[in-house]
């Protein structure tokens, strides 16, 4: 499992704690701080585990290379992806690993999470992906929550995700490896990750995705679906980001933010905060955070 973080004292407690609480136990865990000017280096230390890893040169790398880096130093089969603001439901490695190791075909597998806000109260529920998309549904969206991946290492080390697709890395790295026939993947619907979506939107990072995805259609749209539609999708991506701006302008984007996620039902919310309690180890028989 490999988790970079930068700055992320407040949330690096819960993402670890959630490892810890898997019922999957074949687990090690890499942790690399990107230049992390807070606590964050000392509340990853302060597990204390031989099963972790932690890793700080004090400098900023960024996420790209330090994806890159991590796979570079996983010496186990499999490589999990997470962020360290995200959580992990109890499950999420068991499930994977057995739909990994019982079809070798697989490269990777991605789940469907449960959307939570800064005070980790669930706010809606993704769907995964659904199977068998087209290049051009890889070109439009990024078709996997990047956090909610699980997939072979080998693949991943033949594979490494491209510095110049800073925010869309990941995307850039599903449609390169689909388009070369190399990409064999499944998706879990369930949600077997809360992923964390904070109220207060950075602008820059929602430009710097569109400019991204811009770029990603630019290059590869024309093979793909021809100079036409390609300058429709690239219309439609402008327009977009353009109700973003509004959006952000206004002062509220979040509901731009909630109309990516189905709404839960009261025994939806149920089920989704007893899990989340059991990953943050927050019931009984469950590892408490470091933080808590």
């Amino acid at each position: 499992i490999g988790i970079p973080f930068l700055n992320n004292e407040q949330t690096l407690g819960d993402a670890i704690a959630s490892v810890f609480n898997q019922s999957e136990g074949r687990w090690r865990l890499l942790l690399i701080d990107d230049g992390s000017t807070d606590d964050s280096l000392a509340m990853a230390r302060s597990f204390g585990d031989p099963r972790i890893l932690v890793l700080s040169d004090g400098v900023r790398r960024g996420l790209v290379a330090r994806l890159n880096q991590m796979v570079s130093l996983c010496d186990t089969p499999f490589f999990a992806r997470m962020d360290s603001d995200d959580i992990m439901h109890p499950q999420r490695l068991e499930r994977q690993l057995q739909q990994l190791e019982s079809r070798p075909e697989l490269d990777i597998v991605s789940s469907g999470a449960w959307i939570i806000d800064e005070q980790n109260r669930v706010t809606g529920r993704r769907l995964g992906a659904t199977q068998n998309l087209t290049l051009r549904a890889f070109l439009a969206a990024t078709p996997f929550l990047h956090p909610s991946v699980t997939g072979r290492t080998d693949w991943f080390r033949r594979h490494p995700y491209h510095p110049r697709y800073v925010r869309m890395e990941d995307g850039e790295l599903w449609f390169r490896t689909l388009a070369a026939d190399e990409l064999q993947y499944d998706v879990q619907p369930e949600p077997l990750m809360f992923y964390r979506e904070p109220s207060n939107i950075d602008p820059r990072k929602i430009l710097a995705s569109y400019h991204t995805r811009r770029l990603l259609i630019r290059e590869h749209g024309p093979a793909v679906l021809g100079w036409w539609k390609t300058m429709l999708m690239h219309a439609e991506l402008t327009a977009k980001q353009l109700a973003w701006n509004l959006a952000l302008l206004g002062g509220d984007a979040s509901w731009l933010l909630r109309r990516r996620s189905q709404v839960l039902d009261e025994a939806e919310l149920r089920e989704a905060h007893r899990f989340l309690q059991i990953a943050r180890g927050c019931l009984e028989g469950t590892v408490r955070s470091a933080a808590a």
